[in-house]
Order: C-alpha cells, then structure tokens, then sequence
C-alpha cells in the first residue's frame, strides 16, 4: 500500500486493493478500510494474485505446527475467496480446522464452524447481566437450536469474550464456574479465548490485552475449574452429542437442568440454595465431580444445588 502511495497508477499493486481515487488521501481515505480506519485499507480479494498471496500466508503459518485458523470480520469476503481457501488447505492439510465469524460462510464448501453472536449476547444477559429470565433464556436456546441445521448447532463457536470486552471484567468466579460449566456441557464446539481460563479482565476496544505470565495475576481456582470441566467434556460422549432435552426451569430460583442423553447439567444462578426434583429414569445417577450417588424412584431424581453452583450427574447402568 505504502507503494501505491509513493507510486500512485504506476504501482504493481494498485489493483490489490480497493482503491477509488488516485493519488491516496486519508481525511477522508479514498480507499476502503477496515472500520472506516485508513491504517487499515482493504484488500481486494476479487484480486487472484491477492487471493494467491494470502493464502500462501495462511499456508506460511500451518509450517509451525498451527491446528486451524479463525478468520474474523469476514462478513465482506466474496464467498469464492472462502471457497478457495478451504479447497486448497484441505487438500492440503486435511485436517486443517478453518473456523469464521460469518454464518453465511458455514457450508460444506465454506468453514467448518462459525461464531454465533447470538449466543454470546444470551449467554452474558443470563449468567451476567441477569437481565432474562431462566424461562426466557431456555425458549431462546430453544430457538437456536430449532432455527440452525443439526451440523450448524455442532460447529458454533460458544465463546463468551469480544473483540471489546473480556468476560471475566463483568462477574465473579461463581458465576463465571456456571457458564463455563453451561459452556462445556451444551450443544456446540467451545471456544475459550486466551487469558479467560486464567481470570484475564484486561481489554479494550480491540486490544485484548496481553497475557499475565505471573501467576499472582491468575484466578487459579478458575483455571483448575475449567481444565476439569475440559476433562469432563473430553471423557462423556453424551456431550458432543446433538442430544439435549430441558429438564428444569425455575425463575424464582434461577435454576436451570438439561439432559445430554444420560448426562445431566444443574445450575443454580440464584443466590440462595435450592431444592430440585428433576423428571428421570429410575435408577442410580453418579455425581461426577462429588463422587455421590444419588437414586431416581417414581421416575423422579430429588437433589439440592447450592446457590451460584452446579452439578454434574451420569446415569448408571
């Protein structure tokens, strides 16, 4: 870009981006940019010697090791650019994972998963803001669930920090120990983003921040949480599963239970203890983090949840 100013229509690279007038002026820019921030022109991915170049960047950074990559802001990428990339990674690299932010790019010639914004803003109104209800957060992952093809619902990135703003700066631990707990045991693929296991609530406006090596900066009790919830998720079968069926859903009391086909979820988001009686096969449910072993009768398991916590349970056989 610094050539096309220098250069202006004699540049090798004025058709590489999206360039209205010549020569270059910035107040205002007379090229597209990145969030109306002329430091960030645009590049022009109708381009084919543009589109060679970056993914030859992308192909660069798979030689170090790297598993996938997340291409973010690509609501204005041409879907043949997207076509292109998979085509040549997976032929490639086959199991190379390519995740995107646009929805409309989720297609078996697109990205593998997608972010959903939508989930990220329910998630924060019911686990932090409290600004719905248990009643009305179940309807609306109900209408997720219902509104997005089976394959979609698997491959939604569940995250809970922006490019704004770090989850760990809005609530305390409990609170955030139930969302990673709802994060880890519901339908999706979780994604958490560097610094959140550790309690990480440095942020600004498209800064996130560097890492707190010091572990005096570290919620370690958060970070020990969330490799157990890890372990869980990665040990029961049930819970990458498309399988869930809501079981209990309180607004007085916050709580909220769904069943992952054996493998149930419990969580107290109110600030005082409470009794549950969940509907269930009889027989015996192991407590999972606790060890406890707890009896169904009358197709009914009876529990108590203490406030801002949860529990985990496995059917036996």
């Amino acid at each position: 870009f610094a050539d096309i100013v220098k250069n202006g229509q004699e540049s090798k690279y004025v058709n590489w981006y999206r360039v209205n007038a010549l020569p270059i002026t910035t107040a205002p820019p007379s090229y597209d940019c990145w969030r109306s921030d002329p430091h960030f022109p645009k590049l022009d991915l109708s381009n084919n010697q543009v589109v060679n170049f970056v993914i030859g960047y992308v192909d660069y950074w798979k030689h170090f090791g790297v598993d996938g990559f997340f291409i973010g802001e690509d609501a204005d990428m041409p879907a043949s650019f997207v076509t292109n990339l998979r085509s040549y990674m997976k032929t490639k690299y086959e199991d190379c994972l390519l995740l995107g932010s646009d929805p409309r790019h989720f297609s078996g010639r697109g990205f593998d998963g997608s972010r959903q914004t939508a989930f990220t803003t329910l998630v924060t109104a019911y686990f932090i803001k409290n600004s719905i209800t248990t009643s009305d957060f179940d309807r609306a992952l109900n209408g997720l669930l219902f509104f997005n093809p089976p394959q979609a619902n698997q491959s939604n990135l569940m995250s809970v920090s922006t490019i704004n703003k770090r989850i760990s700066a809005q609530t305390g631990t409990p609170l955030l120990k139930n969302l990673y707990a709802f994060l880890l045991t519901y339908i999706g693929s979780p994604v958490i983003m560097y610094g959140d296991e550790v309690g990480m609530s440095q942020a600004a406006p498209l800064n996130l921040g560097s890492f707190p090596w010091n572990e005096d900066g570290q919620n370690r009790i958060l970070l020990e949480e969330i490799k157990r919830l890890t372990q869980i998720h990665n040990t029961y079968s049930q819970i990458i599963s498309s399988t869930v069926y809501t079981l209990y859903v309180n607004d007085i009391t916050r709580v909220y239970a769904y069943d992952r086909g054996g493998f149930i979820t419990v969580m107290n988001n109110g600030a005082g203890g409470s009794f549950v009686e969940l509907p269930a096969w009889d027989g015996k449910y192991v407590d999972i983090i606790s060890g406890d072993t707890l009896v169904a009768y009358s197709q009914a398991l009876r529990l108590s949840v203490e406030p801002r916590s949860y529990r985990l349970l496995k059917r036996g056989f």
